[in-house]
């Protein structure tokens, strides 16, 4: 028991020391990922600032002031300019000094000639460069100036200050939940929060070793909090963000308090092991008695299991070759679907065929007449006529086989269009024979989209074929197919003027075998295949009831979306080429 207790004072401090160490890692990353979107943030609003006083000091008007010297005229018309700008970028205050840092002209009056005189923004202009320094106006406002030198005719006549406010950033620091100051090069505070205020009230300048040593603590009325701080060279600031003690303290209670109980924990564990141990000796005296009783009876639930298991094995089998027979019936079925649909599209397409054979027949007569006339010109134009419906009805017998193939897996760029016409030339007899009337509005020039054309055209079909019975007993029979392009892809409209679709088989539409239509009508397949055929292509398919002006319904709305594949190669199906 006494080398527990030691085991366990060591593993309380050894928790205890690691749990703090992990927890000032944690808050040291913490404070360094909060500094650098500070410093980032600070020197982005600044940028826009940074160029302004060169820009300005190229502006005509400015240089004209400073040539001619001061006039009412000029210094009102310079006044409005510089308003105008500052309110046009955002800017403090705008200000015009001559080469000894006296102001000559500011445009909201904040900058005065004690705040610019003797420091940068004066002296960097003298030798060309970008004057920069933070800077406190007598109205309490923070701000970070720039200045650029105006030079007229060769000769150094001034320069130009712009202010930025800092009251932007501090807004944004107030959002902030830990405390977030800067300094400047005098040790100053130039910008910070309400809480970081209150917290380093009376508490600067700061201790240089301390902060270098990251040991610089400081306690306030709030708690305790520890500093973190990050140089801003450029702007000579340097940025702090204070994190409170309390989350470290927090952890080490945490962690001693899990260690006393885990302590606890194995103590009881090890007592119950060794009562357990005690009643294990007694258990295996009765245990070896029952141990040969059980022995006998283990060998005979052995070899009635070694037979179940003869059997089950033997039924598995079966059920693997029932369900491998399964799937291939239902592959069978759903191309047995389609050859229906090509059955029904077969006979409403013979009318189709009826017509340009009569035609070829009456033009291959008149062919033969005019040739005994010997009228060669009378003769080729009747055979040309004959080849051009030769050519038709060998189209619809192309679209009609390739209709019926099985399909591929080649999804790459289709024009929706193309497929719209394979499809419409299909149904088109149905469309005639029940007087429907197709209205489509495409969207402008090519509609390429990812699918495979084949397949496509074979959801169209279906996707028709269903709106023609829906409304082919019914007064109006009107299909409309609107096509939107949505940007990253199209949405195609299907609605037809029926009565829509029962509110409780909306959701069974596109599962297989579901069906209402009449026994013999289709196996109810063809949805089906056509849902998945657009998830395959990365599309969708989705069905609602159309409502109207008095929320009756108007018909059944289809919706395909597609994705678009410009930049995808074009694939076309040598069968309906």
């Amino acid at each position: 028991m006494a080398l527990l207790l030691i085991l366990s004072v060591l593993v309380f401090f050894v928790m205890v020391h690691n749990a703090e160490r992990s927890a000032r890692i944690q808050i040291s990353q913490k404070a360094n990922e909060s500094l650098k979107v500070q410093s980032d943030a600070i020197l982005t609003q600044f940028e826009k600032h940074r160029y302004l006083p060169a820009v300005i000091a190229e502006r005509s008007i400015v240089r004209d002031f400073f040539r001619q010297g001061e006039s009412t005229a000029s210094r009102k018309k310079l006044s409005i300019f510089l308003l105008r700008m500052a309110a046009l970028s955002g800017a403090l205050d705008i200000t015009l000094a001559d080469p000894n840092g006296n102001v000559y002209l500011s445009a909201n009056g904040i900058v005065t000639t004690r705040m610019i005189k003797s420091t940068d923004l004066a002296i960097a202009p003298r030798q060309t460069r970008l004057g920069r320094a933070s800077i406190t106006s007598f109205k309490k406002h923070n701000a970070y100036a720039f200045s650029s030198n105006v030079f007229v005719d060769g000769v150094y006549k001034g320069f130009v200050v712009v202010s930025a406010s800092l009251e932007a950033t501090e807004e944004a620091w107030a959002l902030s939940t830990n405390p977030i100051f800067a300094i400047g090069k005098e040790g100053a505070l130039v910008a910070g929060n309400s809480l970081a205020r209150s917290v380093i009230e009376g508490k600067l300048p700061l201790n240089k070793t301390q902060i270098a040593r990251h040991n610089f603590v400081i306690d306030s009325q709030h708690g305790s909090y520890r500093l973190y701080g990050k140089k801003i060279a450029i702007l000579g600031w340097e940025l702090f963000v204070l994190e409170p003690e309390a989350a470290i303290e927090a952890t080490r209670n945490s962690a001693g308090l899990i260690s006393i109980l885990g302590s606890a924990l194995v103590s009881l564990l090890i007592f119950g092991l060794l009562s357990r141990a005690q009643q294990r000796i007694k258990r295996e005296r009765v245990d070896k008695a029952n141990a040969i009783r059980l022995e006998r009876r283990v060998r005979d639930r052995t070899k009635e299991l070694v037979e179940i298991n003869s059997k089950l094995k033997g039924e598995v089998h079966d059920r693997r070759e029932a369900q491998a027979a399964l799937i291939v019936a239902q592959q069978e079925l759903i191309q047995a679907e389609k050859l229906a649909a090509i059955g029904q599209i077969s006979a409403t397409l013979a009318h189709e065929y009826n017509q340009p054979l009569s035609a070829v027949r009456s033009y291959s007569e008149n062919a033969l007449r005019y040739l005994e006339l010997s009228q060669p010109k009378n003769v080729h134009e009747n055979l040309n006529r004959i080849a051009s419906l030769v050519e038709r009805m060998a189209k619809l017998s192309k679209s009609l086989l390739a209709f019926s193939r099985k399909p591929d897996t080649n999804v790459g760029a289709v024009d929706f269009k193309d497929a719209l016409k394979d499809a419409m030339l299909l149904v088109k007899h149905e469309v005639k024979e029940h007087r429907v009337s197709v209205n489509i509005v495409k969207v402008n020039g090519k509609m390429m989209v990812k699918a495979d054309q084949l397949r496509l055209s074979q959801v169209i079909v279906n996707l028709l074929s269903n709106a023609i019975d829906a409304i082919k007993d019914k007064g109006t029979r009107e299909i409309d197919i609107t096509c939107f392009d949505l940007g990253e892809g199209y949405k195609i409209e299907f609605l037809d003027s029926g009565k829509g679709i029962k509110e409780e088989n909306l959701s069974k539409v596109f599962e297989p075998f579901f069906t209402s239509k009449k026994i013999g009508s289709g196996l109810g397949l063809g949805l089906s295949i056509a849902y998945n055929g657009v998830r395959d292509f990365g599309g969708s398919l989705e069905v609602a009831n159309k409502d109207g002006v008095n929320k009756e319904v108007i018909g059944a709305l289809f919706t395909l979306t597609l994705r678009k594949a410009s930049a995808l190669k074009t694939v076309k199906n040598e069968s309906l080429q």
